[in-house]
């Protein structure tokens, strides 16, 4: 006998986003990749972050507005 295929789960797995663009935090939640950008100087630039959920990600927008500073040059990652 051949393995039931749940094609609703597999259309939102299709759907979804890759794996590498999802997280799981300590407590078990979700977290997702979005995007950000902002305009400098005549041009554009992006970065991205994980967050729970739209309102998740734009909270973090705001506080970045409200409170982001430099704390130094980054040079090196070591790999967890």
């Amino acid at each position: 006998m051949s393995d039931v295929i749940d094609l609703a789960a597999e259309r939102n797995r299709r759907e979804g986003p890759d794996p590498e663009h999802i997280r799981t935090d300590d407590n078990g939640g979700i977290l997702y990749a979005f995007c950000f950008s902002y305009r400098m100087d005549g041009s554009q630039y992006t970065f991205n972050l994980f967050a729970y959920d739209f309102e998740d990600a734009e909270r973090r927008a705001k506080a970045m507005r409200n409170s982001v500073q430099v704390d130094g040059q980054l040079i090196s990652v070591v790999p967890v």
